[in-house]
């Protein structure tokens, strides 16, 4: 018998066989066992590296947030300190006589009826050795203020701001700037928000 023949009888043989349905089932339930093991046991495995990359991504979007924040509120906040330099050295430099003549701060805050806040001196000016010569009305940033002409121990004339604490000027810390000759103080006295302007 040649090979060819014993080849298509070995074929035609093995063709004919069939596999009991039983154990056809039971190789089939264990080959899909076998595969969602694998795949359940990969899960598992790479559940760690999961967790560690969720995190990850969690610390670099609150970092970034957290930068994007800050330098957003550092910049706003060193404008508007710019601005309110800028408005109380124009308002200094303009030397505007006072519509006010006292050298008492309560009777300036008496006449002065347009202020929607009470004027008073800020505690770190009661004793610094100013006098008030006078007063009038003035503006920071767009809510109205009073401007104080003061008169130090040398002569010099300085200009004090007074205006209501806001929400927009609350966000200012204490802060010294200079400008043209001039030492700009802002800073917060309860509910009251203060520019000094004095010569250097």
């Amino acid at each position: 018998m040649s090979e060819d023949k014993i080849e298509k009888h070995v074929k035609s043989y093995y063709s004919s066989q069939t596999l009991d349905p039983k154990i056809m089932a039971r190789l089939k339930s264990m080959s899909e066992a076998s595969v969602e093991t694998e795949e359940t046991t990969t899960i598992f495995n790479r559940w760690p590296m999961m967790k560690m990359g969720i995190a990850a991504s969690f610390l670099m979007f609150t970092v970034v947030t957290t930068q994007v924040l800050f330098n957003t509120y550092s910049h706003n906040t060193g404008d508007l300190v710019m601005r309110i330099a800028q408005e109380v050295e124009l308002n200094h430099n303009k030397q505007f006589k006072s519509d006010f003549l006292s050298t008492n701060v309560q009777t300036l805050a008496s006449v002065m009826h347009k202020l929607d806040f009470d004027l008073k001196l800020p505690a770190r000016l009661i004793n610094a050795g100013y006098e008030i010569i006078g007063a009038r009305y003035c503006s920071i940033q767009g809510g109205i203020a009073a401007q104080l002409k003061l008169i130090d121990s040398a002569g010099k004339t300085s200009t004090l701001y007074v205006t209501k604490l806001n929400d927009l000027l609350v966000e200012i810390s204490q802060q010294s700037q200079s400008h043209d000759g001039l030492t700009i103080d802002l800073w917060q006295d309860e509910s009251l928000f203060y520019s000094l302007a004095q010569p250097q």
